[in-house]
């Protein structure tokens, strides 16, 4: 502590540009090579590559109550249109992860990527984009983020109740359905057991729960740069405050067009493989079904910008292994909550069916946090355990046998969902 109280007192102006610039050298490289200009997908929003690979898409503007602008992209059919159009198809939203996009869904490419998959199979196809992760519209009715910090004041808390509750809400409205089924890769479960621990109601609102390598309870985690993480989240607060954060990475960062990057990697050709071996690591493992010479072009064609908040959040609930609400301080808390400490989500309230995919090589969500989550739930109804042992976290969205995996298995228990088949309380592993 005495190291960081003398560090805010001295660290002066020159120093701060120093370390900013080389941290900028070291992170701007992981994620631009301007050698993906060339590549046709590279720069098409995601409505084109959509059109490009045969789908229909339609972009909606939807509005949250704290002001953000979000648009939602419905691929209501598949290639062959149905004839006559089934107006009573399943609605189902595909939430994306923390840092993610809805982008990301696309990646594996028609037919096989999860939204293309299940369209084709007369599912209506709702993919979520969360507050900054990727709207074609104004992104709030009155903030600017690029000049308001108030734009980046939310954690994965305010993308839940609000970002989730808005889009669900919208989509029943637009398709008459009283339910929505809800899938979730990572931190996008994460975001609908908030919103439905947080605001009850919407458990009356939605099929049932299906969480892709997601769990509101994360705690054992085998993810060294996560881990570190969480050993210096004190640090990484300092640092936040120091130099007057709102975001995990600056906004030019994200700005993939940007001259800096193109005249920085131009001459560093070699970060091109820093680049893929970043990416293969995410969740820990490496990726071995994941062909990211092919998908690293798509995969960093939209580089969402996110909250410094919802790090720090998710960080402190893996630390402390619990499922709670964004921690101010204790005086912040006092302020907020009424009480010192953050407090707890209502696992008790979750009262929608809830299945779970869940992977021997994922290094995020544990098979033990996974069982920990189905203990404490009301109505968890099944367990799909991945039966192929090199499968990661990130393999639910790149690896290239996802399709038969994950996708085939979810839609199968969509399926038995929706002609009303009822299914007994999930036994946990006796082992767990």
């Amino acid at each position: 502590m005495q190291v960081l109280v003398y560090c805010s007192k001295h660290f002066c102006a020159e120093k701060m540009h120093a370390v900013t610039l080389i941290l900028l050298l070291t992170l701007v490289p992981l994620v631009y090579s301007n050698k993906y200009e060339n590549i046709p997908d590279y720069a098409l929003k995601l409505e084109e590559r959509i059109e490009k690979h045969g789908y229909p898409v339609e972009i909606h503007q939807i509005i949250t109550e704290d002001g953000y602008i979000l648009g939602a992209y419905r691929i209501p059919h598949g290639v062959k249109k149905e004839e006559p159009e089934n107006r009573n198809k399943s609605a189902v939203l595909i939430v994306h992860g923390m840092g993610g996009a809805p982008h990301n869904f696309l990646v594996l490419g028609k037919e096989r990527a999860a939204p293309y998959y299940f369209a084709d199979r007369g599912i209506d196809v709702w993919l979520f984009a969360a507050r900054a992760s990727e709207t074609p519209f104004k992104k709030h009715i009155e903030l600017d983020w690029d000049k308001d910090p108030e734009f980046w004041a939310h954690s994965f808390h305010e993308i839940g109740i609000y970002d989730v509750a808005a889009t669900i809400d919208y989509i029943l409205n637009c398709t008459g359905q009283e339910k929505v089924t809800l899938i979730g890769h990572s931190a996008g479960g994460t975001e609908f057991y908030v919103l439905l621990a947080d605001r009850p109601e919407y458990n009356q609102k939605v099929k049932v729960t299906i969480g892709w390598g997601a769990a509101p309870i994360l705690h054992r985690m085998d993810y060294p740069v996560m881990l570190l993480g969480i050993y210096l989240d004190d640090f990484i607060k300092f640092l936040f405050s120091l130099f007057a954060r709102h975001e995990v990475l600056p906004g030019f960062i994200a700005d993939t067009k940007s001259s800096m990057i193109d005249y920085y990697l131009q001459r560093h050709p070699l970060w091109y493989n820093v680049l893929k071996f970043s990416l293969a690591g995410i969740g820990s493992h490496n990726s071995i079904l994941a062909r990211y010479d092919e998908y690293n072009p798509i995969i960093i064609s939209n580089i969402p910008r996110m909250s410094g908040r919802q790090l720090l959040h998710f960080l402190d609930n893996v630390k402390t292994g619990t499922f709670k609400k964004y921690d101010y301080g204790p005086k912040g808390n006092l302020k907020r909550y009424g009480q010192k400490e953050p407090p707890h989500y209502n696992i008790s309230a979750i009262t929608a069916p809830a299945a779970f995919f869940n992977s021997g090589l994922d290094g995020e969500i544990s098979l033990a946090d996974v069982c920990e989550s189905i203990r404490r739930l009301p109505n968890p109804m099944f367990l799909h355990r991945i039966p192929f042992h090199r499968f990661t976290h990130t393999d639910y969205i790149f690896g290239y046998n996802a399709t038969e995996l994950v996708y085939e298995p979810t839609l199968q228990l969509i399926r038995k969902i929706d002609n009303g088949v009822v299914f007994p309380r999930v036994k946990v592993p006796s082992d767990y």
